[in-house]
């Protein structure tokens, strides 16, 4: 089961999946030769089940999963095996080496101690909303999602589409209004939210504060707020409505992490439980509800004003 505990929202144009299917399996994921740094590709969309589908479509949501396996090499046992290996060639041939000649010897040594390593496997799953025509990539870190990004696209091109996402362009455009609802938490109750008890902080001089269940009103954070820090992260706490609560973390560029709407689900979830005896089938109805939550959490995120 998928659920979104983290989410960075890109919207995207429309998207025919069936014309998507065969550019993913041109894309699918091979493993990392030996002497390779890297390897990335589209995976199954449950890395941990039987199916082989690159694309799992319930309803109006489509789950992708991208698979990105890389070698981490220690720097100093790299520079250790270079100057060695740089040492024993350059005394062989009796002649200094050039720079291009030195980056050479350093490209050979890095693949050889890349053949005696393992790499670490990771997935990024995005799930992507046909109603709303964007994509929930599930992940909180920006590099995360323009890598996944940039991947997705090259699928995209067939359909001469693209994403546009760059981490380095997020604007924090809610600096001022999280700031401001945590000088004054009852300017967040206007807007339908309620002001949590973990937040960060960041002044001027880059310094940054992060603090876990302190009150908004506590003399910590007045001393903070008084250094003229403000707010990069903000857990709030809000209703859906049916008068569910679903609380999160949200950052000023709007990312959201800490994401828990078991308040919401988890009754649903239970319910469907007691109508399905296939796994699939529950599984499929299980995502269709938490994603169906997220979507709601996400088109009322979008809605906070930006400067209040």
């Amino acid at each position: 089961m998928i659920i979104p505990k983290r989410c960075i929202v890109i919207d995207c144009p429309t998207i025919d999946l069936n014309q998507l299917k065969p550019s993913l399996q041109k894309l699918c994921f091979r493993e990392c030769k030996k002497s390779q740094e890297e390897s990335w590709g589209f995976f199954a969309f449950d890395e941990l089940g039987d199916s082989e589908e690159l694309l799992h479509t319930v309803d109006r949501f489509t789950v992708i999963n991208l698979r990105h396996d890389h070698k981490k090499l220690n720097k100093t046992k790299l520079s250790r095996a270079w100057r060695k290996e740089l040492k024993k060639q350059e005394d062989a041939a009796g002649m200094v080496f050039d720079k291009p000649k030195r980056e050479q010897v350093r490209e050979e040594v890095k693949a050889k101690l890349f053949e005696q390593k393992e790499p670490d496997e990771s997935y990024i799953k995005a799930v992507h909303d046909s109603i709303k025509n964007r994509l929930y990539i599930l992940v909180s870190a920006p590099a995360s999602a323009e890598f996944f990004a940039e991947k997705f696209s090259q699928a995209l091109s067939e359909q001469n589409q693209s994403l546009s996402f760059k981490a380095d362009t997020l604007q924090p455009e809610l600096t001022e209004t999280l700031t401001n609802w945590l000088y004054k938490p009852g300017a967040s109750e206007e807007n339908g939210y309620i002001v949590g008890e973990d937040m960060m902080l960041k002044g001027e001089d880059s310094s940054t504060a992060t603090l876990k269940k302190q009150e908004a009103d506590s003399a910590e954070i007045r001393e903070l707020l008084h250094a003229r820090k403000q707010v990069q992260k903000l857990h709030l706490r809000t209703r859906d409505d049916q008068d569910q609560e679903v609380s999160f973390v949200i950052s000023n560029t709007r990312i959201l992490s800490q994401i828990d709407l078991k308040g919401i689900c988890d009754s649903q979830c239970k319910a469907e439980k007691d109508n399905h005896t296939d796994v699939a089938a529950l599984k499929d109805a299980e995502l269709l509800i938490w994603f169906a939550a997220l979507s709601d959490l996400c088109d009322k995120v979008k809605e906070i004003p930006v400067g209040e």
